[in-house]
């Protein structure tokens, strides 16, 4: 049941572990290779610290982000805030990639994909991008950690040897979401006739509904804090029925799982940095803010969804 409401993206580190047990040749496990190419991430950040203005992320795929630049956004103001790309979208970024010895092997100052396809030349993108810059949104800038196993593993690529840690400075300079744009505004319409009748409905500038049932008095989290959540999953269907797919689970940070806003689908990413420790809350997500085209368990394409959540315990980033 944890997976009903994570991104599509954070699954795609247990796929990179299992390809890189199928390409070690040498005795460790891929857990064990992960271990020690994070080991090497933290001698380096030790000898290298970041600013002190900048912040320090590491997924519990072992994906590591030092975001030097972010954009300032008042996630509740008048104005739609930075989000995550979606699988759909597409992204452009400037980045260069480079060893942990400092050696250069690759740049690009505009550089387009989608997180889950291949780019314009046809190649697919490796799982410690997608990753990274899914927890990334436009304008931001970070210097990204990427273990072997998320990487090119033992077989290396090119100038990238094997069982190379990768170093990326990224620029998500752009997200397209124009794709999304007609399928965005007929379900919002749908949600609108939905609630005409309810009572205390707020309408956030990024196009999602939601209602606060209570009022906790703890701390709102950032993007990259952990959640504690209690959720309820339910579909939207056509016919103004609700199809629930998850019934009060229970979920928190995890050594497979963050559980940091940022690793949720866009719309809870959004909705829990609304919501204060105790808060719960109901929220009324268009499908591009959901699964999108992509499915889950009980989850067709294409979804519009309902979660009611209580935000149980926000933990800071970095304790």
């Amino acid at each position: 049941m944890k997976s009903r409401l994570l991104s599509s993206l954070v699954l795609l580190a247990g796929f990179a572990l299992v390809l890189g047990s199928c390409l070690n040749d040498d005795s460790i496990t891929p857990y064990q290779r992960l271990q020690k190419d994070l080991a090497k991430i933290e001698e380096y950040l030790v000898a290298n610290p970041p600013a002190a203005s900048d912040i320090v992320v590491r997924d519990a795929s072992g994906v590591t982000l030092v975001i030097t630049d972010r954009p300032a956004y008042d996630i509740t103001g008048a104005e739609p805030v930075p989000m995550q790309p979606t699988p759909e979208n597409i992204i452009r970024v400037a980045y260069v990639g480079r060893l942990l010895n400092g050696t250069q092997f690759d740049a690009d100052d505009s550089y387009t994909f989608t997180l889950t396809n291949t780019d314009a030349g046809g190649s697919d993108v490796i799982s410690g991008w997608k990753i990274a810059l899914g927890l990334m949104t436009e304008g931001m800038k970070a210097t990204v950690f990427i273990p072997s196993g998320l990487a090119y593993g033992s077989r290396g690529s090119g100038s990238i040897g094997a069982n190379q840690v990768l170093v990326f400075d990224l620029d998500l300079k752009e997200i397209d979401r124009s794709n999304e744009e007609p399928r965005f505004t007929t379900d919002k319409t749908k949600i609108s006739a939905y609630l005409e009748a309810v009572e205390n409905v707020v309408v956030h500038p990024n196009g999602f509904s939601y209602i606060l049932q209570s009022i906790g008095s703890g701390q709102r989290p950032d993007m990259y804090d952990e959640v504690k959540v209690k959720f309820t999953g339910k579909v939207l269907n056509a016919d103004n029925t609700e199809t629930t797919f998850a019934q009060d689970v229970t979920q928190g940070p995890v050594n497979i799982f963050s559980s940091r806003p940022a690793n949720y689908i866009h719309g809870i990413a959004l909705g829990l940095q609304l919501m204060q420790q105790g808060d719960k809350a109901t929220f009324y997500l268009p499908s591009a803010l959901g699964y999108g085209p992509g499915t889950t368990s009980g989850v067709s394409a294409n979804s519009n969804l309902i979660f009611e959540i209580e935000l149980l315990e926000v933990i800071p980033n970095g304790q």
